[in-house]
């Protein structure tokens, strides 16, 4: 006999998923969710006729146990088939569901998923290879990391360390070449401490590679004057610590404010000198805290 406890939670997730459902006439993808409404299928005999009639009334309920796999599946193969790519994070999320439960699967489903271009090789590389496969469609400027990953396969391929399947799948990116363009010195060395990273599972130190480590920590000293894209590449680092963009400027700024507000210093010193020089290249906050400065003048 079920405890009262028992059904009262039953009747809340009941009444959630029903509402969702209802209301938006789609599946929620929280897997919370997902799993309690299959175990009613798999518990139907158990539940009471009440019961059996609140589910049936819930939006899209079916007692098919792998009717929300082929829900979501249909989803994802219907956009798929419209873009050629996927770019839903829920759907490659779901993907890489797919690949962690890969000795579950049947054959059928297996067969089925196949149709979708390098599912099985996790999140990361989904992401990433779709993404590809979306900038050179629509002719969308491709990113410093996106560029990054193409060279690393095009690297892989001529070491002969790339697999059979990806070097198909990407070849059926329109364009794609396995010429390697030449990368820029920093994108070299940023290739460099990325293989480091994913070899070693963490950043390079003084003993293991002397030289990345010095590179590193001179971009990390450096960041206010590095560009956007780079700063963005650096983020992406794991295990890295990036002060926030701006923050010596900030520092600069409130000493100097500090000095003439205390009279020790003249809108004519030579950092107030040098913001005047580059305003053309100062943030509009910048020159807004400037210009809070008593009788500053450009």
């Amino acid at each position: 006999m079920r405890k009262p406890s028992d059904l009262k939670i039953w009747k809340d997730r009941h009444n959630i998923l029903s509402k969702f459902t209802n209301k938006l006439k789609i599946l929620p993808m929280n897997p919370i969710y997902i799993r309690w409404a299959n175990q009613q299928r798999v518990i139907r005999r158990t539940l009471k006729p009440k019961q059996i009639k609140m589910l049936e009334k819930i939006y899209g309920w079916s007692w098919d146990v792998e009717f929300v796999w082929n829900f979501y599946y249909t989803c994802i193969i219907d956009k798929f088939s419209e873009n050629e790519f996927l770019v839903d994070e829920k759907h490659i999320k779901w993907l890489h569901k797919q690949t962690v439960n890969k000795e579950k699967l049947s054959a059928m489903q297996l067969k089925l998923l196949d149709k979708i271009p390098g599912w099985q090789f996790g999140t990361k590389w989904t992401r990433s290879y779709n993404k590809c496969m979306m900038c050179v469609t629509q002719n969308i400027k491709i990113s410093h990391s996106l560029n990054d990953w193409r060279y690393r396969h095009r690297k892989k391929y001529h070491s002969k360390s790339l697999c059979a399947l990806k070097i198909k799948l990407l070849e059926k990116i329109p364009n794609w070449s396995w010429k390697q363009k030449k990368l820029t010195r920093w994108e070299e060395t940023y290739s460099k401490v990325q293989e480091f990273i994913e070899k070693n599972g963490m950043l390079p130190t003084t003993s293991q590679n002397r030289y990345l480590y010095i590179w590193l920590y001179r971009q990390i000293h450096s960041i206010d004057i590095l560009s956007k894209d780079k700063v963005d590449l650096l983020m992406k680092l794991s295990g890295i610590e990036i002060p926030p963009p701006n923050s010596v400027w900030i520092y600069q700024f409130n000493r100097f404010n500090n000095e003439m507000k205390r009279k020790n210093a003249s809108l004519k010193d030579r950092w107030a000198n040098i913001q005047r020089l580059n305003k053309d290249l100062l943030f509009d906050w910048q020159l807004s805290k400037l210009e809070q400065i008593d009788g500053w003048t450009w």
